[in-house]
């Protein structure tokens, strides 16, 4: 069977989760928020490999405690660049001038917290939503709320049983909230004060898990995830709810070996959506953008790849209707293992415009995400061994 071919129904079952929104403020405190704790390790220390100009900075953060995040995410703000990511236990927040260079180091953590970053999103005043969970608690997650200048505001604590697994990164939403997966097969909406508008969990005939949502021009939300079938191999995974969280339809398509969806949006201008993920080719895997109809039918699909095995890639779309794919590849060879930033850049049906590799050495960036600034190039921000790499690149 072709990835592109046979698309299969799968019977799934909403149940309504028990989120509870518990208290706000003096959740999250703010004891310990030392600049003197994050400092700069060395900068200009992003190479890049390929034929374009090479990066406008980059930057690696290291701390006396050591960054260990599987998520990092730098947002713009009126003053420059506020990055998150979680440091043995607690979140660290780094302030950034527009040249990427260090201004402030600050932590969230109490005593008793073993705290994670999960997702982060810009809010219209300059500032940013984090979520956090508490790998101690597995019942409870939090919502803190950042300034523009990186500073602690407000934090929500929620319990829900069972989020104690995956969280997929937030999406803001069109009444100011956010939506997230969690917890494998559950999606939680969150409106723009905080209350909990749906939390449900889905449940099927096989095993599936969800790695990301997005809210659609209807009202509705699509996310995208894997499936396993036979053989146990998985398959890319899509399901479609409604504005309260019912189930409306799903479908999953997938080829012979191991197909992970992992990132979904709308087109503002076509109203398609755009899925990524990632496509086994027996040796390794390659980058899939699929364009997909309202219905879940597939309009189009583009593979694309570079000389390694290219995992976990996300999406956003640019000022001008194209696409910014990013994604970490990974290169074996006699000296070892290098992981790299792999960013390309896509017109609206997906078309290449041009794919570039970034990193520095054997040990390289591991997991990235990206945002476009106001001057119309992209600030990528990742994995670089235990520390932090915040890197600008040219349009």
């Amino acid at each position: 069977m072709s990835f592109f071919g046979q698309i299969k129904a799968i019977i799934l079952i909403a149940l309504t989760g028990s989120l509870q929104l518990d208290y706000l403020n003096g959740v999250a405190s703010k004891d310990n928020l030392e600049s003197s704790e994050v400092e700069t390790k060395k900068s200009s220390a992003i190479q890049q490999q390929g034929i374009f100009a090479p990066p406008w900075w980059g930057h690696v953060f290291s701390s006396t405690a050591s960054m260990l995040s599987s998520y990092v995410k730098t947002i713009s703000s009126p003053s420059g660049f506020t990055t998150v990511c979680s440091e043995l236990g607690k979140v660290a927040i780094l302030k950034l001038d527009h040249n990427g260079n260090l201004q402030a180091a600050r932590r969230i953590g109490a005593s008793g917290q073993r705290l994670f970053v999960r997702g982060a999103t810009k809010t219209p005043d300059g500032g940013c939503l984090v979520l956090i969970t508490n790998q101690l608690i597995s019942t409870v997650f939090f919502l803190t709320k950042l300034d523009s200048e990186g500073r602690l505001q407000a934090a929500l604590q929620y319990s829900y049983p069972g989020t104690g697994g995956f969280f997929s990164d937030m999406k803001p939403t069109s009444d100011g909230g956010v939506v997230f997966c969690a917890n494998y097969n559950s999606i939680i909406k969150i409106g723009s004060g905080g209350e909990v508008l749906f939390a449900k969990k889905y449940t099927a005939n096989i095993p599936f898990s969800l790695s990301a949502v997005t809210e659609t021009s209807d009202g509705s939300y699509v996310a995208v995830g894997s499936t396993m079938v036979v053989n146990n191999t998985f398959d890319w995974f899509l399901m479609k709810i409604d504005s309260s969280g019912n189930l409306v339809y799903t479908t999953y398509t997938g080829g012979p070996n191991f197909d992970i969806g992992t990132d979904i949006i709308e087109n503002s201008v076509s109203r398609e959506l755009n899925v990524v993920g990632s496509v086994d080719f027996g040796s390794g895997s390659d980058i899939l953008l699929m364009r997909v109809a309202s219905n879940l039918t597939t309009i189009g699909a583009v593979k694309y790849g570079g000389t390694g095995s290219d995992d976990s890639p996300t999406i956003k779309q640019t000022s001008i209707n194209g696409n910014l794919l990013i994604s970490w590849e990974t290169t074996v060879s006699s000296s070892g293992t290098d992981y790299e930033y792999l960013l390309l850049k896509t017109d609206w049906a997906g078309n290449l415009i041009y794919q570039n590799i970034y990193g520095s050495s054997p040990t390289n960036q591991l997991a990235c995400v990206t945002e476009e600034v106001r001057d119309g190039n992209y600030v990528l921000s990742g994995i670089s061994m235990f520390d932090i790499a915040v890197l600008k690149v040219r349009n």
